[in-house]
């Protein structure tokens, strides 16, 4: 398999980190931002990370997936939001969002993921929010942290698709 997937991943990344970056210096794409972020990751990550006709996934499996990706995203996106009364709630969404994605991952496309990269994924994928918590939200560190994760993540899902 094509390093397609790491491409995908760094673009969409760097495309968030713009996104993301952009709150500091114009309130323009303030509300595009509020809207879009709540959901689109939860659909542009699985499409960019996984190649589903080289897995021969079914249609079905296909739309399961990514139902599961939004639903943990979005409950995330609901767990971050409580960044005002835990601080620390930016990085267990990191942590979370990736470990649920990568179990539903292994299990519903049935990827080669082995646990020790899920949990090791996961917890670093929670500390690239940190900045977020340092920082206290603001678009670089939002936009930084989207990218590492991405990133991370999509190396995770690449190891897992390359043999098969």
């Amino acid at each position: 398999m094509k390093k397609i997937i790491l491409i995908k991943s760094l673009l969409f990344g760097i495309l968030y980190f713009l996104f993301s970056t952009s709150l500091d210096y114009t309130d323009l794409f303030k509300v595009p931002f509020i809207i879009l972020m709540q959901f689109l990751p939860g659909i542009t990550f699985p499409i960019s990370a996984v190649n589903y006709i080289k897995l021969k996934t079914t249609p079905i499996k296909v739309i399961v997936h990514i139902l599961f990706s939004v639903i943990i995203y979005y409950s995330n996106v609901w767990l971050y939001s409580y960044q005002n009364d835990f601080k620390l709630s930016p990085i267990f969404a990191g942590l979370l969002g990736s470990l649920l994605f990568l179990v539903m991952s292994k299990y519903i496309l049935k990827l080669n993921t082995k646990w020790n990269e899920i949990i090791i994924s996961s917890l670093l994928s929670g500390i690239v929010f940190l900045p977020i918590v340092i920082f206290e939200g603001i678009g670089i560190s939002i936009g930084l942290a989207i990218l590492l994760w991405t990133l991370l993540n999509g190396v995770i899902m690449y190891k897992s698709q390359k043999n098969i």
